[in-house]
């Protein structure tokens, strides 16, 4: 069952064609990965998609609706959530705080009562924080709960990153980059934990540049090229696809895990 389509998507910033007529179908409970050169227009995708860009012209879909040009907050309530290639937490909160932020998003109590303590309003900070919990324990940080967010290592910071956006209860999570500055084994905790993410039936349109994390989770790759889609396939298919080794400057190894 497709959950997103993108329809001759597209964003100029002046004469730049970021991205130019993207067509997206993507399935609901697959791993879709995005890739390209830099400046292909990922990350610009990502953007659009999640409502920080306006499309310049083109149309998006989200589980039949008719999304384009919603505002982020809104599509967060649809159920699409994002991480960033550069983190954005909040520093001075704790680690259960700032997924707890996340988890705001699906309470129905008013700022009034939040603030006077009303019983309903108690009863679901309760729950939020029940839910904060149980997703800092699936992303493994529960005992670094009470800790500020700033005092985590940075690999600690990404995965806090993915339980807030976790925490918002999505259908559709967009990540940008999210191995980006991860060593190794990093990599290998963030690899297992995309898997555990997709088994809990939530999409993945992942942006990434490593390609042995691509291709080793990706259930389809998306190719892109001057902001172009070039190319689109199992990993097997991009791997062995002369085009998308043409637009990694003839470096075929770049494509191999």
């Amino acid at each position: 069952m497709e959950i997103l389509k993108t329809i001759q998507l597209s964003k100029h910033f002046g004469g730049l064609k970021a991205v130019d007529k993207v067509d997206l179908s993507i399935q609901k409970g697959e791993i879709r990965a995005l890739i390209g050169p830099n400046g292909s227009g990922k990350t610009t995708i990502l953007n659009i998609l999640s409502g920080i860009y306006q499309p310049t012209e083109g149309k998006i879909l989200f589980k039949g609706m008719d999304i384009t040009g919603k505002k982020p907050h809104i599509l967060v309530e649809y159920g699409m959530a994002r991480t960033f290639q550069n983190i954005r937490l909040f520093p001075e909160l704790t680690v259960l705080q700032n997924v707890k932020v996340g988890q705001h998003c699906r309470t129905k109590s008013d700022l009034v009562s939040i603030i006077f303590g009303l019983s309903g309003a108690r009863k679901e900070e309760r729950h939020i924080e029940e839910k904060a919990m149980q997703v800092l324990e699936f992303v493994g940080l529960q005992d670094k709960r009470n800790r500020p967010a700033k005092s985590l290592p940075y690999g600690q910071q990404r995965l806090l990153e993915l339980a807030r956006a976790l925490a918002t209860e999505p259908e559709l999570l967009l990540l940008d980059e999210p191995a980006a500055g991860l060593n190794p084994h990093e990599t290998e905790v963030l690899d297992d934990l995309l898997i555990k993410i997709r088994n809990q039936g939530i999409t993945l349109l992942l942006v990434e540049h490593d390609m042995n994390l691509v291709m080793g989770i990706s259930d389809y790759i998306t190719v892109l090229n001057f902001g172009a889609k070039i190319a689109q396939g199992t990993p097997e298919e991009i791997q062995n696809n002369p085009e998308v080794i043409e637009a990694y400057l003839g470096k075929e190894e770049v494509l191999q895990t």
